[in-house]
């Protein structure tokens, strides 16, 4: 597993794009079947109850990553480091979208595909699941209560109003 921050830009004052409902995208590749499934979560800690739902034990591997705000995780359950989860997050990272997992389960069907051809199924996979995702825009309220903090002949509140 990798956790690292990422640089997005959060210029809408806490407003992100996500994943309005739950997708599932699959394409036979070299006789693997690959299944993609992405979902909107609302915190890091909703990470792990999506992948325990989507999880597919009887697979050779559950690849995932995902992205909250600032922060993402990757893991590449099995497979060599980097060609699961990296390419898997940076097709999260490609969407625009924020606050999402995708999580991609493999059935391996006899022909290995190499590093190079499992990083472009893993991410291939993972952007056409999201490509044609719907989507909503999510914007945080934010209250405005100056008037509890502040008398109304304040130089903030006159300032700030």
């Amino acid at each position: 597993m990798v956790t690292t921050s990422s640089a997005s830009s959060s210029s809408n004052r806490g407003a992100f794009t996500t994943l309005e409902e739950r997708v599932t995208f699959e394409k036979e590749i070299k006789k693997s079947k690959f299944i993609a499934i992405a979902g909107h979560i609302p915190d890091e800690g909703s990470a792990q109850s999506f992948l325990s739902e989507v999880r597919d034990p009887r697979a050779t591997h559950n690849c995932w990553a995902y992205k909250v705000g600032e922060q993402y995780r990757t893991n590449d359950d099995g497979e060599p480091s980097g060609t699961a989860g990296k390419p898997i997050h940076s097709a999260i990272a490609s969407s625009g979208l924020d606050r999402i997992m995708v999580v991609v389960i493999r059935h391996f069907g006899g022909i290995k595909l190499g590093t190079g051809g499992l990083v472009r199924a893993y991410g291939g996979v993972a952007a056409e699941c999201l490509r044609n995702a719907p989507t909503c825009l999510i914007k945080s309220k934010v209250i405005n209560s100056l008037n509890n903090f502040y008398p109304p002949s304040s130089l903030a509140h006159r300032v700030l109003a």
